[in-house]
């Protein structure tokens, strides 16, 4: 696919956000944890998720979409956890992985096909979630082993454990879903507190499981017989960033409708919306985010450090880079999390962007790939053409080239803009922006 973008309009009207692409990546492998009819509501219609459901097929799911795809009904009560998975279907996203934690907390064993891609998933950014938890399996009681066509994974006791969960959302959701199936209490200690990781809580809970949050730790005490649900997945809290800092870039006023900012974890967003000089209000009562006009001249630099909530999230320092480089004056973003999640800016420099990277003692470099960058702000930037890397830095690219005169092209053959949203060029058109989409050939 390719995206053309003529720049330099105004955004203007009232948008709603679509459901949370992280969040239904492990809901649609909920199913996998008890035999039952689920119907789960406010899917995003994106590639993601639809080959997650392809994978359940395989396994032995049976589905009924409805609504157009944003709603799906799920009859699990026959899985085969042994069912062979197309190497590259599994491999497609990120979200694929998550077999591992769900089908071996389930049944006790998994075999997971081996590739050369299995530490990207589908972004080429760092190692996956869930790859981040298969040096810590072992202090959950599961062996690990591999060759050349598969990993193994294989449950040694039935006893609980306690794991350290600073590694992140994957080795927490990981930890949760091994320990609901052993014979006593687990305990994960410093639990990650990001949106996904309250969200599953929550689902286990409606199915029957007895868990919960003490401050920084998540204790799960054994919950077997865990029962079908119907829910409905949150809306995603990184489409609102990227449409904010489209709205930003673009000098232009919106309002966001439906936005739960609770949920959302969007307040340490909002605090930096504050920190650049923002005009924006937000009713809770109401879930409305309303954003003014804001003149570029009047913001402010500001310097991040982004990770894992409550630091500034990943995703979230890539969506605003573009509005970085528009603001006078030196911001600077240091990325704790991935190791390679800096590469949107040389991108970003074919619209004018510029930037020198450093280093920095909080997140020191991984294989010599950059994590912390001054955004020399103030630029004027202007029409490009660039190739998608990932899902976020193409959406970041697009925001560029919406505040950029002239027409832009991104070109995106790997679909990476699809993974994630569902329809970005059309949400933005609706608000008056003027983008086509054009199928792209080499």
């Amino acid at each position: 696919m390719e995206y053309v973008v003529h720049g330099g309009r105004k955004l203007s009207g009232k948008v709603s956000l679509q459901g949370s692409k992280n969040c239904a990546m492990k809901l649609v492998f909920v199913p996998l944890l008890a035999p039952g009819v689920y119907n789960f509501t406010n899917l995003p219609k994106i590639t993601s998720i639809s080959n997650l459901v392809k994978i359940g097929e395989i396994l032995g799911y049976k589905v009924e979409w409805h609504d157009d795809q944003h709603s799906v009904t799920i009859d699990s009560t026959n899985i085969n956890p042994e069912a062979k998975i197309d190497s590259y279907l599994f491999y497609h996203t990120s979200g694929g992985v998550y077999l591992n934690t769900f089908l071996t907390g389930r049944y006790g064993k998994y075999t997971q096909p081996n590739n050369e891609r299995g530490d990207a998933g589908g972004d080429r950014i760092g190692r996956s979630q869930v790859h981040r938890v298969d040096p810590f399996f072992n202090d959950m009681h599961v062996e690990v082993s591999e060759n050349d066509e598969s990993i193994l994974y294989q449950t040694m006791d039935d006893k609980g454990f306690t794991i350290d969960g600073k590694h992140g959302m994957g080795l927490t959701i990981g930890g949760i879903i091994c320990a609901l199936f052993r014979t006593t209490d687990s305990v994960i200690q410093n639990a990650s507190e990001v949106m996904e990781v309250d969200e599953f809580i929550r689902i286990v809970q409606l199915m029957g499981a007895n868990i919960k949050r003490e401050e920084d730790r998540i204790v799960v005490n054994p919950s077997p017989n865990l029962q079908a649900i119907d829910c409905d997945n949150p809306n995603d809290q990184h489409e609102f960033v990227t449409l904010v800092s489209a709205a930003l870039v673009t000098e232009s006023a919106i309002t966001i409708e439906n936005v739960d900012a609770e949920i959302l974890k969007l307040d340490i967003f909002f605090n930096l919306l504050v920190e650049m000089n923002v005009n924006f209000s937000y009713k809770s009562e109401t879930r409305k985010f309303v954003l003014d006009e804001n003149k570029i001249v009047d913001l402010k630099p500001v310097n991040i450090v982004a990770g894992q909530y409550p630091d500034f999230i990943t995703e979230w320092q890539v969506l605003i880079s573009p509005l970085l480089a528009l603001i006078d004056g030196d911001s600077t973003v240091v990325e704790k999390y991935y190791p390679d999640r800096m590469r949107h800016w040389e991108d970003l420099a074919k619209f004018g962007a510029k930037y020198e990277y450093y280093q920095d003692e909080r997140a020191p470099e991984v294989d010599g790939k950059p994590r912390a960058v001054k955004v020399h702000g103030g630029v004027k930037l202007h029409a490009a053409e660039v190739e998608a890397k990932d899902l976020r830095s193409s959406a970041a690219c697009v925001i560029a080239a919406l505040a950029a005169d002239g027409e832009s092209k991104i070109e995106d053959p790997e679909n990476h803009l699809r993974r994630g949203y569902e329809d970005l060029p059309g949400k933005l058109n609706a608000l008056g922006a003027d983008i086509e989409k054009q199928m792209w050939l080499k």
